[in-house]
């Protein structure tokens, strides 16, 4: 079963600080993709119990990442030796 790991948000901030080099913090993610400070904060607390898949899809695209990216596998069975 798949679930979502938004807290991966938080290293995403700091690898576009570094490759941006510049200071990357909530308050520039707000301004350039308009999701709200308290639901920007709520999604990389991982504290969402029904994160809207547009705004996962829009925070993805202000980090370039997929929004894949943010699903974690629960239980995924193991890959047999071949």
């Amino acid at each position: 079963m798949a679930h979502w790991n938004l807290e991966k948000i938080k290293s995403l901030i700091i690898e576009k600080g570094a490759r941006d080099e510049r200071r990357v913090s909530y308050e520039i993610i707000v301004a350039e993709t308009g999701v709200s400070w308290p639901t920007l904060v709520r999604y990389a607390n991982n504290k969402v119990t029904r994160p809207d898949p547009a705004l996962i899809a829009k925070i993805a695209r202000y980090f370039g990442v997929e929004t894949a990216y943010f699903l974690d596998e629960d239980d995924a069975p193991a890959v047999a030796q071949q």
